[in-house]
């Protein structure tokens, strides 16, 4: 089930980015969807329903640095690199809205597109002046017991486990 082979992206015939025009490109890095299944020591742990009770469960919510930028070209493309340097970079709350944290303004609106100012979109392109992209780097470590697991990121939100008995 883990996939350790990280995808190597090749470039559509067609010559756009995978984000533009490529409807066959649904996920890259990905793992398939599955339902959340959040592992335990033992009994007792699970019948917590306490994420963090899992020693198998690290919590990355909290400040991250974060870049705003208005259009997929303007993203910086090698920000994932271990020597590129984050440090002017501003700080977002995860998890958050980035809307709600000062950078751009709510997408879903009831009256029309917002990038209709901004872009003349011939369907199915997507737009390319106005269509912000956030890039996040945290730095943390992880516990020595998970050297030779696999490790999978995961956003898990707030959540509480509803039961029903019979």
């Amino acid at each position: 089930m883990f996939n350790k082979k990280k995808l190597k992206y090749k470039p559509p015939v067609n010559g756009y980015p995978e984000w533009n025009n490529n409807p066959e490109i649904f996920k890259l890095n990905r793992m398939p969807q599955h339902a959340l299944a959040i592992p335990y020591q033992n009994h007792e742990q699970a019948l917590s329903f306490q994420k963090d009770k899992s020693p198998f469960v690290k919590d990355l919510n909290g400040k991250w640095k974060f870049h705003f930028s208005k259009n997929p070209d303007q993203r910086i493309k090698d920000f994932y690199l271990d020597d590129f340097n984050v440090s002017q970079w501003k700080q977002i709350n995860v998890p958050a809205h980035w809307q709600l944290e000062g950078y751009d303004y709510p997408q879903y609106v009831n009256e029309r597109y917002p990038w209709i100012e901004h872009d003349d979109i011939d369907h199915p392109f997507a737009p390319t002046n106005y269509n912000p992209v956030g890039q996040y780097v945290k730095f943390f470590e992880l516990p020595e017991s998970w050297n030779e697991a696999p490790v999978i990121f995961c956003i898990l939100q707030e959540w509480k486990q509803h039961f029903m008995y019979g």
